[in-house]
């Protein structure tokens, strides 16, 4: 839409027809490519099969907001658009008009307000309701719900309505001022649905909380304080079930039961890379701190390789082909993911787990780089026999079938000519290992469509230790210079790991990845790299852009755990009115033998010092609204508060006051006192206890139970 991302919006009535909503309104419809489809102007290939046809174009709406579909048959194509000047008006996208439709399409409905219009719903059940959500204006409700039947704006205002309209004529008739319903005072409505198991009811995603409004009583309201304020939806298989979003957040609710979310879905942080999960990894430096090195370094210490020569397994030939063992090999092996714990090198696992994947072709070339051809045989057959199985997998197979080790071979020849016609790579490498001399092996090694994984895994068992530090090397510069994170596995989260990651960063911008995979399970001195800070604060910075503040004080919160070194000095503190020192941080520095906070609220001895005044200027602390003792005085013998008000321990550990002893405050009207005083105070009110005060405290806190309260 004009100044946003455009949007989609699918029509009710027919599933191959949507229209795209941005500057002006395009009506789509989905069908198979044809002659007519691939000459028409204005057609979107959505695949090889499908394709996109413009049916029909509408201009006439500027500054849309927001776009709803009318729920019923007839008139087809009647849609509600929402302005930037808060106007609704109904319009038509390519129909031949009606009766009823003509003298719907061009009437506008009017806020006596100009705000932004963000969202519309049409009434499942009464479909003349139009609800309208606005921006908030302090002498005006958000929430409008329109008839669209109305005929026509009171006599008295047409003058003056055609004035603040525009500056062009309109006519009166099309013109709707006075909304049937009006809701929401003194805030801003985000999103609208009205509720299925009731056409009175409707949801509003307003500014800090969900509001159910119901038409037959517009005077009251039941609603939950919640972040989750967009995109509400009612699920249209159980219609007490409702959902709404807040950034990466999805929150599902039980109408029966509003107090809470039932549910909440937090979108998951993308997968970094797979190169060590689940594996052994490599111990460096000092034993308490465990940091994967990578298969580099892991092969540079290689010693005590030995040599083995094995023959082929479901092969009449004998010959036998040289491979290397070593304790350090097999480690690699087990980080590429070939083999388990165990001192045997067994593939077996590795095998069934491919083919339940359905990774037919590289479960093949596995099995037969463990010389165990029978094996490749039986999986490229199964393979090939599968659902939606590739038949020209039995053609390799029987190829296969007549493998020899002659040099001067037709069958050699024949191979090493057309492997490279084949477009699977695993396909390629097999035969290519096959034709190849012990040794040469660079038709599997330099493949670059083959996992680098496997390629690493093939070089620790047929490469020399001559030759395998020297591979390991060049691939490895391979990785850094393309900025492939699968090199992860060969350099480690080490300074090479970092200098891989900022050619991938450079390719890609992705500082995400980079800075979450750096802070798991890289090395301090990796850590205070200047390029990994660069990327962690370039990363926080763009969370904060996009508004994702909760999510930039998580990434924090996990980075300080990681990285203790990073933790920010205190922020926040309770600083005194008159000074504007921190009290807490004054107090702390007196000596108190280890009281830590229960300076505020002693709850023990009389003896001991109660801080009721600011430990900088001398003046006092705030007082309770409710017993008018200053801040720090203790609470066990005031009325109201007994013994089992004060079973709560947070942490016997530090002794700290007892919870009725702190002192809280609202942040809307900022009055308060004793928690203890406060609790009791709202089990029986709504309102602040200072006079003339009418803030509603507690159901601002989002953690306050679900009260009804009357719309003012």
């Amino acid at each position: 839409m004009s100044g946003s991302k455009p949007d989609i919006l699918w029509s009710p009535h027919h599933p191959d027809r949507y229209v795209i909503c941005d500057s002006e309104l395009g009506l789509y419809r989905i069908g198979p490519v044809g002659s007519s489809a691939e000459t028409k102007a204005g057609t979107l290939p959505l695949s090889e099969e499908t394709a996109a046809t413009l049916l029909a174009i509408n201009s006439d709406t500027p500054y849309m907001k927001c776009v709803a579909w009318y729920p019923k048959h007839e008139p087809e194509c009647l849609l509600a658009v929402g302005q930037a000047n808060g106007r609704v008006v109904l319009t038509s996208l390519g129909q031949s008009h009606n009766s009823t439709c003509k003298e719907l399409v061009g009437k506008e409905f009017v806020p006596k307000h100009a705000r932004q219009c963000n969202t519309l719903a049409w009434n499942p059940v009464d479909s003349n309701l139009l609800a309208a959500g606005l921006d908030k204006h302090r002498a005006d409700f958000s929430v409008l719900i329109w008839d669209i039947s109305s005929k026509f704006s009171p006599e008295a205002s047409v003058a003056s309505e055609k004035i603040r309209l525009s500056s062009v004529d309109l006519d009166s008739s099309t013109v709707v001022t006075k909304p049937l319903y009006e809701l929401g005072q003194n805030d801003a409505c985000l999103s609208l649905c009205w509720l299925l198991r009731d056409p009175k009811l409707l949801l509003a995603g307003m500014h800090r909380n969900l509001a159910i409004f119901d038409l037959r009583n517009t005077s009251q309201k039941t609603f939950v304080n919640t972040k989750a304020i967009q995109g509400v939806t009612v699920d249209p298989h159980f219609h007490d079930r409702v959902a709404s979003f807040f950034e990466g957040q999805v929150a599902i609710w039980d109408l029966r039961k509003f107090e809470k979310p039932v549910l909440t879905l937090t979108e998951q942080p993308k997968p970094l890379t797979k190169c060590a999960e689940d594996m052994e990894l490599k111990l460096q430096g000092n034993k308490q701190s465990v940091v994967y090195s990578g298969i580099k370094n892991i092969v540079k210490t290689s010693s005590g390789t030995t040599e083995s020569r094995r023959c082929w397994s479901g092969s009449d030939r004998q010959t036998d082909v040289p491979r290397y063992l070593s304790e350090e090999r097999s480690l690699a092996l087990r980080l590429c993911g070939w083999i388990s714990r165990g001192p045997d090198i067994d593939v077996e696992i590795f095998l069934r787990t491919l083919e339940q994947e359905r990774e037919w072709e590289r479960a093949a070339a596995v099995a037969l780089f463990n010389l165990d051809i029978r094996r490749a045989i039986q999986i490229l057959n199964k393979g090939a026999t599968a659902e939606k199985g590739d038949l020209n997998l039995n053609v390799v197979a029987m190829a296969l079938s007549g493998y020899t080790d002659e040099k001067s071979s037709l069958w050699r020849e024949m191979c090493s000519s057309l492997r490279l016609q084949l477009k699977n790579p695993y396909l390629c490498v097999m035969f290519a290992f096959l034709t190849s001399e012990p040794g040469t092996y660079d038709g599997v090694l330099y493949e670059s469509s083959v996992a680098v994984r496997d390629r690493v895994a093939f070089a620790c068992m047929f490469l020399s230790d001559a030759q395998l530090p020297r591979y390991i090397d060049k691939l490895t510069n391979e990785m850094k210079e393309a900025g492939n994170l699968e090199g992860i596995l060969l350099t480690g989260l080490t300074k090479d790991g970092v200098d891989l990651m900022e050619s991938y960063v450079d390719r890609t911008g992705d500082v995400q990845t980079a800075s979450f995979c750096m802070l798991k399970g890289s090395p301090g001195d990796v850590l205070k790299d200047p390029r990994v800070q660069c990327w962690i604060e370039n990363y926080r910075n763009l969370l904060d852009a996009w508004r994702f503040w909760h999510k930039r004080a998580e990434f924090d919160i996990h980075r300080g755990k990681l990285d203790p070194s990073s933790k920010p000095l205190a922020q926040v503190f309770v600083s005194c009115n008159f000074c504007g020192k921190s009290i807490s941080y004054s107090c702390s520095a007196m000596p108190h033998q280890g009281r830590g906070f229960s300076q505020y609220g002693v709850s023990g001895s009389p003896t001991k010092s109660k801080v009721t005044s600011c430990p900088g200027c001398r003046k006092p602390l705030p007082r309770c609204a409710l017993c008018l003792m200053n801040m720090g005085t203790p609470v066990s013998n005031c009325p109201g508060t007994g013994k089992s008000d004060e079973k709560v321990d947070l942490t016997r550990e530090n002794k700290l006051a007892q919870f009725n002893n702190w002192f809280t405050w609202c942040h809307n009207c900022r009055h308060g006192g004793h928690a203890g005083h406060m609790l009791s105070w709202f089990r029986d009110h709504t309102e602040c206890p200072v006079s003339a005060c009418t803030c509603k405290c507690m159901q601002l806190d989002t953690t306050g139970n679900l009260v009804p309260s009357d719309s003012s």
